[in-house]
């Protein structure tokens, strides 16, 4: 029996922000395909180093002593820098354990990501297939694949960059097993920032119930490729029944690319969930598509337990949203809005600000749309051009693995695509939060709110106030403090 240690890597900004700490999921799903179709064959260990950080010295220690024969980790983009030190790490004490990085890191960046980071295999898109095909190589003692595995890349023993294209072998998400939620402690996820800026401390665990999105927003990445692939409504109720009674989860965070887009699917979702008498309780900090919900479908959601969903808008300028493809009809998103709002639902509205050639008028009109909007909270970041989107092939002139490996996060950004300067730019993002909650309407909204639901609400008030009066507010004054020095012009049209 092979022993295979799954790490999912832990960037500095999750000590330093209080950015989210959920369950892998990813890691959850790569294991249960692997048990499924290799059984009896493969140990699966999870080690979350956000959970459990280790030293040099911890690490070498707890590899000894666990002695596995493969290390796979996940990483998303902004976690390059810790990959980038922890895979030389590994090879350097342990070179014979082979490593595959997987994961959007991996995606995004592609097989030039080699080039940065020593791993020893890379898995881009879809991981499970992938994966188990190289767990099956290293059983048979070879160090290179005879046949050609959608989304691998490796080094062959010239020393040339083998690499096959992604998702050409997709999975059948309708035969996939239940993610294997007994390699990890649940409970330890209870109490860490959460994707939903929600400050409930219940237990609560992700849900996937589709793969792949069909829209083409120039800013989003493409893992699970552009085709919609959903779970059956039995199979997503059946996920949901068994976290409740195996695991004592009543709390869901929905994290597809696009739960709704099948209206029919998503109200049988709920109605097979009040059919079976589940108590539930569901946020979206992802997984909808604004615009194309209607009262039928946000009063199904609210009758589940739903009380939180995020609404992107990104931008209200009609020419951004076309240039960013992502064409959203603001009039409907606003409608369903206020819908949401008067079942109870806790609207969050998602922008962005500082768009390829968006204007300081574009932004600002942005800015007074949010102002102005029923939503009760609201996140405001600059843009950044992702490895492998099509906003960084078209705008930023650069492919794949030209510069630095991964990005920042979509706060402290030093850098503007747009004709704004970066000090601007940033300017206005925190000029966008104290407008914000400037609404004498917004904040009646919000403590009716506070009033229905106080356990969750107040926690995300308290959470939302302190990082706007002790964060951007701060970063707002230096910011007029340097533009009084002279210094606030510098930096415009400056590229990435």
């Amino acid at each position: 029996m092979s022993r295979v240690l799954l790490i999912k890597a832990m960037r500095k900004a999750v000590l330093e922000t209080g950015d989210s700490v959920a369950p892998p999921l990813g890691l959850l799903c790569l294991a249960a395909y692997a048990k499924k179709v290799r059984p009896g064959k493969d140990q699966f260990t999870i080690l979350d180093e956000r959970i459990h950080p280790r030293t040099p010295k911890e690490w070498i220690a707890y590899i000894k002593e666990l002695r596995p024969d493969c290390i796979g980790l996940s990483a998303m983009s902004a976690d390059a820098d810790r990959v980038g030190a922890l895979i030389p790490f590994l090879k350097d004490n342990f070179p014979k354990i082979p490593v595959v990085l997987g994961g959007p890191l991996a995606s995004s960046v592609g097989p030039d990501l080699i080039k940065h980071i020593p791993a020893d295999y890379l898995v881009m898109g879809e991981g499970e297939k992938a994966f188990v095909s190289l767990l099956e190589m290293f059983e048979q003692g070879l160090s290179h694949p005879g046949r050609e595995i959608s989304g691998l890349a490796f080094s062959d023993p010239d020393g040339k960059t083998v690499c096959w294209p992604k998702n050409k072998d997709l999975i059948d998400v309708k035969s996939m097993p239940f993610p294997a939620y007994d390699l990890i402690d649940l409970k330890e996820y209870q109490y860490q920032p959460r994707m939903t800026p929600m400050s409930t401390k219940e237990p609560y665990a992700y849900i996937m119930t589709s793969r792949g999105c069909p829209y083409h927003c120039i800013y989003c990445h493409d893992i699970f490729s552009k085709k919609f692939r959903p779970m059956d409504a039995l199979q997503v109720v059946d996920e949901i029944e068994r976290l409740i009674t195996d695991f004592g989860i009543h709390e869901f965070e929905i994290i597809d690319d696009v739960f709704n887009l099948n209206k029919k699917r998503v109200l049988a979702i709920c109605s097979e969930i009040k059919r079976r008498g589940l108590k539930t309780a569901f946020t979206f900090p992802n997984g909808l598509r604004s615009d194309i919900l209607d009262r039928e479908v946000l009063e199904a959601l609210a009758s589940v337990g739903t009380y939180h969903i995020d609404v992107a808008v990104e931008s209200a300028s009609p020419r951004i949203q076309k240039l960013a493809q992502k064409n959203i009809n603001l009039e409907k998103l606003e409608e369903n809005a206020v819908i949401a709002s008067e079942l109870g639902i806790f609207c969050w509205g998602l922008f962005m600000l500082g768009f390829p050639t968006e204007t300081r008028r574009e932004i600002l009109k942005t800015l007074f749309w949010a102002w102005k909007s029923p939503m009760h909270g609201a996140f405001f970041f600059i843009v950044i051009p992702q490895e492998g989107t099509e906003l960084a092939r078209k705008y930023c002139n650069k492919k794949p693995g030209d510069s630095k490996v991964g990005s920042p996060l979509y706060f402290n950004v030093k850098d503007s695509l747009t004709h704004v300067s970066a000090t601007e730019l940033r300017m206005y993002q925190s000029l966008a939060y104290i407008l914000f909650l400037c609404s004498p309407r917004r904040l009646w909204a919000i403590y009716r709110h506070i009033s229905n639901n106080g356990r969750r609400i107040s926690g995300t008030i308290f959470r939302f106030l302190d990082y706007l009066l002790l964060q951007k507010t701060k970063n707002l004054a230096k910011q007029v403090w340097g533009a009084a020095a002279g210094r606030f012009g510098q930096g415009a049209g400056q590229k990435i």
